[in-house]
């Protein structure tokens, strides 16, 4: 072949090159939006799976490491103290015993109830829906009798609590006695002493 027709051969080639390459950079451009789009849709699936990953994670991490308190009444100084850590038991004021309390006296809140630190199966409720309705430990099972809605209130620069019950509406109160053993009780709001708690964490 003449170097006249090898150089005109090679010309045609590298038109049909270039020609291929420009397809190619015009097939390439929508392909990488396509590849950004679906990256972004996949990126913000990840995050709202994240997300959603993050709030299960979070419930199960308050349910597991919530700070567990002893509840002391305002009338009487006294803690609540469940009398057993079983269900059924009464749910009493008595003296806080240690700097902490005994377990019986440690409560958990999670998710609106109020739970033995160590039996974190039994939850706080009372009897029935009466007034002045004693309250007891009873096998958790998520009824608005066993869930209490927290409410602080800022006495003296001390936080205080109140915790109305879900059913009822009716307080957490400690029957308006000092005295040992006393059960406590869920009562209409009244502002009074005997329904405000202070929490030792």
């Amino acid at each position: 072949m003449s170097r006249r027709a090898m150089t005109g051969a090679l010309m045609v080639l590298g038109l049909v090159v270039g020609c291929a390459d420009e397809g190619d950079d015009t097939q390439g451009e929508p392909t990488e939006l396509a590849a950004g789009s679906d990256a972004d849709e996949v990126g913000n699936a990840d995050h709202g799976a994240g997300d959603e990953g993050e709030v299960e994670v979070g419930e199960r991490r308050d349910a597991l490491t919530a700070p567990s308190f002893a509840l002391i009444s305002q009338q009487s100084s006294k803690a609540m103290t469940a009398t057993t850590l079983s269900a059924g038991t009464l749910v009493v004021q008595q003296n806080l015993l240690g700097s902490k309390g005994s377990p019986n006296q440690r409560w958990v809140s999670v998710n609106q109830s109020i739970t033995p630190e160590s039996k974190p199966n039994l939850c706080l409720q009372p009897e029935s829906t009466a007034s002045s309705a004693r309250v007891r430990l009873q096998t958790c099972n998520g009824s608005a009798l066993q869930g209490w809605r927290l409410e602080l209130k800022l006495q003296n620069g001390v936080k205080l609590t109140r915790w109305a019950n879900l059913a009822t509406g009716f307080y957490l109160d400690n029957g308006g006695t000092n005295s040992l053993g006393a059960a406590m009780v869920a009562r209409p709001f009244s502002g009074l002493a005997s329904q405000l708690f202070s929490r030792l964490f």
